[in-house]
């Protein structure tokens, strides 16, 4: 998975995927890391990754809502009630994750502690 690194929100939604995947799965990783910029590369990524997450799978890339409901599947547990998104048409969940994308910013405005979680052996440098 990558996301925005210099975003809070999004370091926030990192973190709690790497502490709350059952799966042991998912592998997250800043876009802005040397990693994430080859990543970017190698799949072809057209999404603005600073307006979306992206999730690599089966060597190919979802982004927006797709992402997060796959993300979601993945963990397992609760989050699998989440696959129902697929009952709302792409366009109206992507809307919807547009609205919440552009004011991230402002959503949360302490301090991330992401920097606890770089050693995580599922955060990708």
């Amino acid at each position: 998975m990558l996301f925005d690194g210099d975003c809070i929100f999004c370091n926030k939604w990192a973190i709690y995927i790497l502490k709350n995947d059952r799966s042991k799965s998912i592998y997250v990783c800043s876009s802005d890391s040397g990693k994430g910029k080859e990543l970017i590369s190698f799949y072809n990524v057209k999404t603005d990754i600073e307006k979306s997450i992206i999730l690599i799978m089966n060597k190919k890339y979802y982004s927006h809502s797709t992402a997060v409901i796959k993300i979601a599947l993945h963990m397992k547990g609760v989050y699998l009630f989440l696959f129902l998104g697929y009952l709302i048409p792409k366009f109206l969940r992507d809307y919807i994750y547009n609205l919440i994308a552009k004011r991230r910013r402002g959503i949360i405005d302490n301090i991330c502690d992401l920097n606890n979680f770089k050693n995580h052996s599922r955060f990708i440098h």
